[in-house]
């Protein structure tokens, strides 16, 4: 097979092909809550970060593992790297462009 499913196999290509719906449904009028102040990319798993904000979970895990101990929105100092799980703004934003 060829094309994008056998370069990054089914699941990725989902992710992929969906992530690229949300992106230009955002230039579509998307609240700005919605998209992750890292990659100017609507949420498909957001969290909630230490700093009351919430992220992509992909971008703050990458943001915190290159060794930042910032808020990437604000740089005050996080107190962990704790992330928790924004299901309401997931929900939100599932309902809002009706995605499953």
């Amino acid at each position: 097979s060829s094309g994008i499913n056998a370069e990054y196999g089914d699941d990725v290509a989902q992710d992929k092909l969906r992530r690229s719906i949300l992106l230009l449904r955002c230039f579509d009028g998307a609240p700005p809550e919605f998209l992750c102040p890292i990659s100017m990319e609507i949420m498909t798993d957001p969290v909630i970060s230490t700093d009351g904000h919430s992220y992509e979970r992909s971008n703050i895990t990458e943001w915190l593992a290159a060794g930042h101990n910032t808020s990437p929105f604000t740089n005050t100092t996080l107190s962990t790297n704790s992330l928790i799980t924004n299901h309401n703004l997931r929900k939100i934003i599932q309902t809002t462009f009706l995605i499953e």
